[in-house]
Formats: structure tokens, sequence, C-alpha cells
């Protein structure tokens, strides 16, 4: 038997048995057909029960509050559309609660709800659950680590 975890990545299911290449490889075709090029995706480590992953952006965003997360970090984790996360008055069909930051145009909410909003989505697609998890947004890059409860058995 096979012992594996699943994440999701901009909408790419994968999986902590995955050659980490490959997983990269499926992310960055990803990201590159929903016009996401600018960013660079990149393992960092993959264990049977751990991920860590990093996107690298070509440019980068003002510095905001580590509690928060904008519209478009959301948008590169999940691979859901902008649409999902701005308000309907925006034309959006938010998923989140979400707030407006005039200063830079960007929708956001707080960490710990897109936090929950993931292991949510995880779950629902792939009855994958969560022992542990982190996102850390910052002006070049964000950073994402997951640790799973335990390793899931395929036959």
């Amino acid at each position: 038997m096979t012992k594996y975890n699943s994440f999701i990545v901009h909408n790419a299911i994968l999986y902590t048995d995955m050659d980490i290449e490959e997983i990269e490889r499926k992310v960055e075709i990803s990201l590159y057909d929903k016009d996401s090029e600018l960013v660079t995706f990149h393992i960092l480590k993959l264990t049977g029960n751990m991920v860590k992953m990093v996107f690298y952006r070509d440019f980068p965003l003002e510095e905001h509050d580590a509690d928060s997360i904008f519209d478009t970090d959301m948008n590169l984790i999940t691979g859901f559309s902008m649409n999902c996360f701005r308000s309907k008055e925006a034309g959006g069909y938010p998923l989140l609660d979400l707030r407006y930051n005039d200063y830079n145009g960007h929708w956001f909410t707080d960490m710990q709800s897109f936090i929950d909003f993931y292991r949510l989505y995880l779950y629902t697609r792939e009855y994958q659950e969560i022992r542990q998890m982190g996102v850390r947004c910052y002006k070049d890059k964000i950073m994402m680590h997951i640790t799973f409860e335990d390793e899931q058995e395929i036959d």
C-alpha cells in the first residue's frame, strides 16, 4: 500500500507521494493557463505528512498586515476566480467575509478566515484533514505550509 496526503494549489489536486518536479510543473501549467504567469511556484519541503511551498512574485506588492490576505493571493493559492474574492457590489460572488482597501484597491479578509476556508475546500474536495496550516504573505512572495493529520493509505 502507498501512503499519501492530498493538497490543492491553484486548482491542481496534488499528492505528497508525487515527485516535487511533477508538482511544480502541474502548478506552473495551471498558473500559466489562468494568466497568472507573473508568479513562480516552488516546493520547499515535501514529506508524507507535510508540505512547504512558496509563490514568488515578479512584481512585489506593497506591505500589508500579516493578519490579512489579499484577493490576488487567495486566487493564486486556490485557483478560484477573482470574483469569488470580491463583494456583490463589485460584481463578485464572495465566498468569505471581505473588506475593501481604498488605498490599493484590493479586497481582503483575515488570515484565519482564509485558512478555515482552505481547510473546508480541501476536505470537501479530497476528504483531507489538516492538523496545522500557515500562510504568510510578503510583498515579494507567499509562503504556505500544511501539516496533515496522518498519511492516508491507498491500495
